[in-house]
């Protein structure tokens, strides 16, 4: 117990140099959230130029799109032969 109060001064000077960090830490936060956005002009012309690039690459005239390709299917497929048989002309 003597050993923890024997410490307790440089306890002290430990926990206010952290307190005085901390509040040092907050006042720059506080400051920098006092100062306008410096890139506030371009985001509120952002939306206008992603407008005129997007009119920019879109072709003057869109093609059609593809046709589908139709592939014709018989409508009653053919029965798989039996693996395995075997046919033969003399039967």
């Amino acid at each position: 117990m003597e050993n923890r109060i024997t410490g307790l001064p440089e306890l002290h000077r430990r926990v206010d140099g952290d307190r005085k960090e901390a509040q040092a830490t907050a006042d720059d936060g506080r400051r920098a959230l006092a100062r306008p956005f410096k890139h506030a002009d371009d985001l509120t012309q952002a939306p206008a130029r992603v407008e005129q690039i997007t009119t920019d690459i879109q072709p003057a005239e869109q093609p059609p799109p593809p046709r589908p390709v139709h592939r014709h299917r018989p409508s009653h497929p053919r029965p798989a032969s039996p693996i395995g048989s075997t046919t033969s002309a003399t039967g």
